[in-house]
């Protein structure tokens, strides 16, 4: 009876009421479905930016981490592009013209049907539209443009879906083309020559970087195109799941919960480059802390090729030391060969100041560290000798004089000694180490994106040894580790601002008031 009775207080629902709202709700849900765009909301920063980004750059990666809302921005902003809308939520969309042709490139179906395809879907919702299906799989959807008409919908615009591991792209002529998570290499670089003569040519990305062999190629591609600057046409624009303004904090903490032991919690949640196969021996919070220090550099004057951070070291006294690792400087497109590298950086302070990096043979690598050398002070020149390029190096240096020498000697072998660096198996783990404990206890500044990067790609393979993961190269983890080991190995001589009077007077025990400015006079 307690319970009926608590049933019976409860206040009484107007039925018409109650139809009323349930009406008003239909309507407004209608309404959503038929036209998404209308009532669509960016749920960050990060989409916004990206709408805009695709009016000013030819290509635009959103790096994202999953249920982050990426895949919701690649659809809707495809369909508006579909339908010919001037913005969306406010922000200027590019005019390519209706009807235009574009590309949705998927992974395959089975990932894309759930993913890619079903938010496409959902963003067209009941605004008029028909899908192609060829055995129960969508292959292609009109979309009618919103000043069309006609009910044909073969004069309506098209997405063809496409999927990376299929028919080559030969021959098509697209206006706009979409990849949700990573392409394929050679398949995003045909599509990128698929636009038409003289039109304005579409491309964007959107992908949470979970395998190293898919994400490989997007992080070269788009190497110093961070937002809002970009880089010859090109940005990348980065979104986390605590951007999505539309996940709560209970399930963003149940997301943390469930990826908490997850070797790939970082992509997941930051969309963070991770290493899915292969493990990288440096510290991952401290790659993070030195990644978020870097900056943009500015060219060096004198020599416009080297990147300088010019207000990072204020030492009075300014020990400096060079570190190179030449190569034979030979640029190939699949980045077979390794680069050279350059750092510069300050012995007292442990800063890097100046980094190169680039395709120079070893003899004109060496001219640059003279040039270099001088313009910082004499710094102390250190090079890797390894494969002969030592030598060609020192060629290029000159009668430089400031240059390491290496020493080796026991009770067994007489000392040696020989100009430079020569990295063994022994005195790679030196390095490896070095740069190990610089990252962890944060004794050396670097300023440069691509360094730090570089130092992230260096994974520990399959047979144990410290390598640079496939694709990459290791010449910033020699030259940052030499410059780490050196500096807690050498000696370096600072002098001292000394006061002779005072060192004096406490040295003889002379007490008393100094008189008329003579450090030696003293009140008897």
């Amino acid at each position: 009876m307690a319970a009926r009775g608590r049933w019976l207080d409860l206040p009484r629902i107007d039925p018409v009421q109650l139809a009323s709202a349930t009406l008003s709700a239909e309507a407004a849900l209608s309404a959503v479905r038929n036209d998404p765009l209308k009532w669509f909301r960016c749920s960050s920063v990060a989409q916004r930016r990206f709408i805009g980004a695709l009016d000013v750059f030819d290509e635009v990666y959103m790096r994202a981490g999953q249920q982050s809302g990426k895949t919701v921005i690649g659809a809707r902003c495809a369909v508006a592009l579909m339908r010919g809308c001037e913005e969306l939520d406010g922000e200027k969309l590019p005019h390519l013209g209706v009807p235009n042709v574009g590309v949705l490139l998927v992974q395959s179906y089975k990932q894309a049907e759930q993913g890619a395809i079903a938010a496409l879907l959902d963003s067209i919702g009941d605004w008029p539209h028909h899908i192609v299906k060829v055995q129960n799989t969508i292959q292609a959807v009109y979309v009618r443009p919103e000043r069309s008409r006609s009910e044909d919908h073969n004069k309506w615009s098209k997405c063809i879906i496409m999927v990376s591991q299929g028919e080559f792209p030969s021959g098509m002529r697209l206006d706009w083309v979409w990849a949700d998570e990573p392409p394929k290499e050679h398949y995003w670089t045909e599509l990128r020559s698929r636009g038409k003569a003289n039109r304005k040519f579409i491309k964007f990305i959107t992908a949470t970087p979970l395998d190293r062999r898919e994400w490989g190629p997007l992080k070269e591609w788009y190497r110093g195109c961070e937002w809002p600057d970009g880089n010859n046409g090109r940005v990348e624009i980065r979104m986390s799941v605590y951007d999505n303004t539309a996940l709560s904090a209970e399930h963003l903490k149940r997301l943390e919960r469930e990826w908490k032991d997850d070797d790939l919690r970082d992509a997941k949640l930051m969309g963070e480059y991770v290493h899915a196969f292969g493990k990288c021996p440096f510290d991952s919070a401290g790659l993070v802390r030195w990644g978020s220090r870097c900056e943009k550099g500015m060219p060096l004057e004198s020599d416009p090729r080297v990147t300088w951070w010019a207000d990072k070291c204020h030492c009075v006294q300014r020990k400096m030391m060079l570190v190179a690792d030449p190569s034979a400087g030979i640029f190939d497109a699949k980045n077979e060969h390794d680069p050279a590298g350059l750092i510069v950086g300050c012995r007292i302070c442990r800063q890097v100041v100046a980094r190169y990096n680039g395709y120079l043979q070893a003899h004109e690598l060496g001219r640059m560290a003279r040039g270099l050398a001088d313009n910082f002070g004499r710094a102390l020149v250190v090079h890797e000798r390894n494969s002969g390029y030592g030598e060609s190096f020192l060629l290029g240096l000159g009668n430089y004089g400031n240059v390491y020498i290496e020493h080796h000697g026991d009770r067994m072998k007489a000392m040696t000694e020989r100009i430079g660096w020569a990295t063994t198996a022994t005195s790679r783990g030196v390095i490896v180490g070095a740069v190990q404990k610089a990252i962890r206890e944060d004794t050396v500044k670097v300023y440069s994106r691509e360094c730090v990067d570089s130092l992230a790609d260096v994974i520990i393979g399959a047979d144990g040894k410290i390598q640079a993961a496939a694709g990459c190269h290791d010449e910033d983890m020699i030259i940052v580790g030499l410059f780490a080991h050196l500096c807690e190995t050498l000696p370096v001589y600072v002098q001292e601002n000394v006061d002779m009077g005072k060192l004096v007077r406490e040295r003889y025990g002379i007490v008393g008031s100094v008189a008329d400015g003579d450090d030696f006079a003293v009140d008897w």
